[in-house]
């Protein structure tokens, strides 16, 4: 799938929410409308969305696939072959089209919210994580190190994006004098 402008990626823990991650990113992405966002110049990459159409070749609903990973007593095979292309597909945004990365830590790090931060931290694209945790301390090292920031609320988060896009649009463009 291609993309025709940059991507804030949604990152935070699908697997282990009963709604899959989905209540924060839809939260979001109505709040940000209010931000002007999204707009001509960049969109939401949401996971929730983008993955369920890979999964659904083979598994009628994203909970059933996530209870799919062994198949007598063994790693399903179907389940591997289309692990493997959601983690290609997320990468493939991530790398090819984000300008920005908003984590939500709720307490629970996955496996693939690591990968994601920790990538885009490699690339020097931004990182806002939105921290709910009451206690900063709760906060693992690794989520800290790969943040550009770490804020307490959706409305921030946003308004930290759209500081570090603009930062970043201006340090690449170039004036002729």
């Amino acid at each position: 799938m291609s993309y025709s402008r940059p991507l804030i990626y949604l990152s935070g823990s699908m697997e282990s929410k009963d709604d899959l991650g989905a209540e924060w990113r839809t939260r979001i992405i109505t709040l940000a409308k209010t931000y002007g966002l999204p707009s001509s110049d960049y969109k939401f990459y949401n996971p929730c969305d983008e993955e369920l159409p890979i999964s659904d070749e083979i598994f009628p609903d994203k909970r059933t696939f996530l209870n799919s990973k062994v198949q007598n007593e063994e790693l399903n095979p179907n389940f591997k072959s289309v692990m493997d292309a959601i983690v290609e597909h997320d990468i493939r945004a991530l790398y090819d089209k984000s300008a920005a990365v908003i984590l939500m830590y709720e307490g629970i790090m996955s496996w693939g919210s690591a990968g994601e931060i920790t990538l885009a931290k490699m690339l020097g694209i931004p990182v806002v994580t939105i921290n709910t945790c009451e206690d900063l301390n709760a906060v693992p090292g690794w989520i800290i190190g790969c943040s550009d920031v770490i804020v307490n609320n959706m409305h921030a988060a946003l308004e930290e994006v759209i500081k570090r896009i603009e930062w970043a649009k201006l340090k690449t463009t170039r004036h002729a004098y």
